[in-house]
């Protein structure tokens, strides 16, 4: 009996140890941005080579070239511009979709530089269950998925993602993934995750789950690892954002603070 734990304790480290190296995982640039873009906290695709990004407190639009890193243009939701705690952006079609920490969903239209976009606002409902930290596009029509930041009325450490849908908007919003953190990440890790952006893959149906110190999940539909990846934290002191272009290259963005906010470009080759 005791040598059949120690064997199953050996294939769970084995299994843990094999989901945290990613030597196919590499940086390939990174950029200091614009002072405007200090307090960066989300990003999502706009085109084969730049990235939509937002701060954390008005509803500014800039689009990123991940090349140079240099702003292509800058566009703002309302007039005056929303302010708000905005925590999470999407991108579909010819829209741009922002998420508040309390669930609250903006859409506008992308517009050229300098200009300005009516917007419609609804709620998710999400907000009664979390606070809110990352948005990505679902399958069908105005469907979204939802990342949790922090469970409210509830102690459990799971990670948890919920989909609204613009159709389904009168009912609850679904939750799709409900996991312990702990069967996701090394225990460390864990016990400090604090999900900071959300990606989802459209051929695989996974997600990609970004940690505010820079490490990385990839989880199923169902909710189970696929992959954990543990970035320099150095290079990662308070990673905000998180896109994956149609090229395969990958942009993380970290929060500037006292220095100047930077975007790293990785590539899983």
């Amino acid at each position: 009996m005791r040598r059949l734990i120690l064997f199953a304790f050996l294939l769970l480290f084995a299994g843990a140890a094999a989901a945290e190296t990613a030597p196919s995982f590499t940086r390939e640039r990174t950029f200091q941005l614009d002072a405007s873009l200090r307090e960066i906290s989300g990003l999502a695709p706009a085109g084969s080579h730049s990235v939509f990004a937002h701060n954390d407190e008005f509803a500014i639009i800039h689009e990123i070239d991940i090349d140079t890193g240099a702003i292509i243009r800058s566009f703002a939701f309302g007039q005056p511009t929303v302010n708000g705690d905005f925590e999470g952006i999407a991108r579909v079609g010819d829209e741009i979709w922002l998420v508040t920490g309390d669930g609250r969903l903006l859409e506008g239209k992308i517009r050229k530089h300098a200009k300005r976009t009516r917007f419609n606002m609804y709620d998710t409902g999400v907000g009664k269950y979390c606070e809110t930290e990352g948005l990505a596009p679902a399958p069908g029509p105005d469907s979204f998925f939802i990342l949790c930041k922090k469970l409210l009325n509830d102690d459990a450490n799971d990670l948890r993602i919920y989909q609204w849908s613009l159709a389904d908007r009168f009912s609850d919003p679904k939750l799709v993934v409900n996991a312990p953190l702990a069967s996701l990440a090394p225990a460390a890790v864990a016990a400090e995750f604090h999900p900071a952006d959300l990606s989802r893959i459209a051929s695989s149906g996974n997600f990609w789950i970004l940690d505010a110190a820079g490490n990385l999940l990839e989880i199923t539909a169902a909710g189970k690892l696929a992959r954990y990846i543990s970035l320099d934290r150095s290079l990662h002191p308070q990673s905000e954002g998180l896109a994956f272009l149609p090229d395969g290259q990958i942009a993380i963005a970290d929060e500037g603070k006292k220095r100047e906010a930077v975007l790293s470009i990785y590539r899983d080759h």
